[in-house]
């Protein structure tokens, strides 16, 4: 009998929609279903949350931000330590 087994870690690409008091973070795997969302404040202690929310999920295989130069630059300064961000 052949056994197949199932327990790789999803593969997921999170993107962010910066605003000014606000991000949205979405959360796909490798076919593009969505598998989260999150909604966080603007914050350094909430940046910090969305990674490790993001973690819990699978292996991150990329983060893209919107809005690099405006809305976006505290979450990709907060990010940018943990590997390359995706910078639309």
């Amino acid at each position: 009998m052949i056994s197949i087994s199932h327990s790789k870690v999803p593969e997921i690409i999170i993107g962010v929609d910066s605003h000014k008091d606000e991000h949205v973070a979405v959360a796909v795997d490798s076919l593009s279903v969505r598998i989260g969302q999150r909604n966080l404040s603007t914050t350094n202690t909430r940046y910090a949350g969305l990674e490790h929310w993001a973690r819990t999920l699978g292996e991150i295989d990329a983060f893209g931000v919107e809005g690099t130069d405006s809305y976006g630059t505290g979450f990709t300064r907060q990010a940018e330590p943990t590997g390359p961000l995706s910078q639309p």
